[in-house]
C-alpha cells in the first residue's frame, strides 16, 4: 500500500488486492499479518519514523474495524526511511518507499 507525502491515509483504491490477503488470513485461524510501515528520505528521521509509524496504525486499524481479523493476529513495525525499495535520488520513484508492506505469517 502506497502513499502519498507526508501523508497516512488510505489509499482505498488499492483495497482490491488487500482484501483478498485479509481474506486468506481470515479463511486461516494460525496465520498472522505482519505491517510493515517504511517513509521515503524527504524530511528528517524523526518525522519518518512517525509517518511510518502512523501509517501502520492507520492499516492496523482499518483491518480491526473491517474485518473479523483480530489484533493479536497483526504484527507491526515501522522503520522510517532506513528499508527503500528505490534510490533516493529518483524523485519519480519516491512513492514505492511511502510504503506498508503487508506480509501473511503461517
Amino acid at each position: 500500500m502506497f502513499f502519498k507525502p507526508y501523508q497516512t491515509e488510505l489509499n482505498y483504491k488499492e483495497f482490491v488486492g488487500v482484501d483478498s490477503i485479509f481474506n486468506i488470513c481470515k479463511l486461516n485461524p494460525s496465520a498472522k499479518l505482519k505491517l510493515i510501515g517504511h517513509a521515503d528520505k524527504t524530511g528528517d528521521e524523526t518525522t519518518n519514523l512517525e509517518l511510518s509509524r502512523k501509517r501502520v496504525l492507520a492499516l492496523k486499524n482499518y483491518i480491526l474495524n473491517n474485518t473479523d481479523i483480530s489484533k493479536e493476529r497483526i504484527i507491526t513495525e515501522w522503520h522510517g526511511s532506513a528499508i527503500p525499495t528505490q534510490d533516493a535520488s529518483s524523485s519519480d520513484k519516491q512513492f514505492l518507499n511511502r510504503r506498508v508492506e503487508i506480509m501473511l505469517i503461517y
